[in-house]
């Protein structure tokens, strides 16, 4: 039904290869051996659930506790803090997805990050952030990173955020046979890094980076099996630069409304195995995206033709042109698609 291909705009993109009705959910896409193999759905490679939020969304299936009336789930493992689910077959789930009940290290892992980062995020405003303006400035950064001092306190509610995100993704690398719906460290590497254009736009968010490696290789260096992955930054550096421009939020689903409208943003991750993050914005976008527990579905708008690009949307599309122009910026392009071209005439 669809497959990728180069086009001189974006690099890359998803077309029909035939004709798309309304309301039908789309296949993943034809690849060739460089990008990554299909699968029938895919689910997250790494994830996070933000802070305030964790109570109340399924560590397993990402239910919002608030949409069936309570103010938070309570099943839990007594040895894990820091995660909920809504039953105990979403824990058991869990538990078989991360093989707990063979090896406790991933229990162990997390909860070691739990123990260290337990007090209060520093304030952002008392953060001071090194200037990084060139790519040179940005390996001194990150060359430093290796031998500098770091004191945990230190980090702000978006860095510990980033970081249990790093740290999904360094335990994917550490299970010996990973679910294949996740797909792999080399389906990760085919995605766009956002490099250049966080050190374009002089963004201080490659600072933020930078922390979020400290922070982990302060605490998991001296690990026997996490610590070869924090030796260097190289894996988190991969992570974090792939996370910026193909991760997707995970929202509160708005049941009553079929539109697919969605609510509060509880967390983001990076789906990797399904081809989800090969599709490009468009602000009258003729696909969109659905939630389903841990999995992602895009469906037609309306009848796409043969040959026809498929194309999501990053931002609200309800906004002025100025406004989606904007905060596509931070993806990277000034939006030209036909909409932006005719309101901004």
């Amino acid at each position: 039904m669809t497959e990728i291909r180069t086009n001189a705009v974006s690099g890359r993109g998803v077309y029909a290869i035939d004709r798309i009705p309304k309301d039908s959910q789309i296949d993943p896409p034809t690849r060739d051996k460089l990008l990554p193999s299909p699968v029938s759905s895919s689910t997250p490679f790494a994830y996070v659930i933000l802070r305030k939020f964790r109570k109340e969304v399924c560590g397993w299936c990402f239910a919002y506790s608030w949409d069936t009336g309570q103010n938070k789930w309570n099943v839990r493992r007594d040895d894990l803090k820091g995660i909920w689910f809504c039953s105990d077959d979403c824990l058991s789930n869990w538990i078989e997805e991360y093989r707990i009940s063979a090896n406790n290290t991933v229990v162990n892992i997390l909860e070691t990050f739990e123990k260290t980062y337990t007090m209060k995020p520093t304030p952002k405003a008392s953060m001071v952030e090194p200037k990084v303006e060139t790519l040179e400035d940005l390996e001194r950064l990150w060359s430093s990173s290796v031998t500098g001092k770091f004191l945990p306190h230190n980090l702000v509610e978006e860095e510990l955020n980033m970081a249990r995100f790093v740290l999904q993704g360094l335990i994917q690398c550490l299970l010996p046979s990973p679910s294949s719906s996740v797909g792999t460290w080399e389906d990760l590497l085919t995605l766009q890094s956002s490099e250049q254009h966080l050190l374009d736009m002089n963004m201080n968010i490659l600072a933020i980076h930078v922390r979020v490696y400290q922070a982990l290789r302060y605490t998991f260096l001296s690990h026997p099996e996490l610590g070869q992955y924090l030796a260097t930054p190289d894996v988190t550096r991969t992570l974090l630069l792939r996370h910026h421009s193909n991760a997707f939020g995970i929202w509160e689903q708005q049941s009553n409304d079929k539109s697919g409208a969605e609510g509060e943003m509880l967390g983001y991750g990076l789906w990797v195995g399904g081809g989800e993050s090969m599709f490009n914005h468009d602000c009258t976008p003729n696909i969109q995206k659905r939630r389903y527990g841990r999995t992602l579905g895009f469906f037609a708008k309306r009848d796409i033709e043969a040959g026809e690009q498929l194309c999501t949307n990053y931002v609200d599309i309800n906004q002025n042109v100025q406004d989606r122009r904007k905060e596509l910026l931070e993806w990277g392009f000034l939006c030209a698609c036909t909409r932006c071209e005719l309101e901004s005439s």
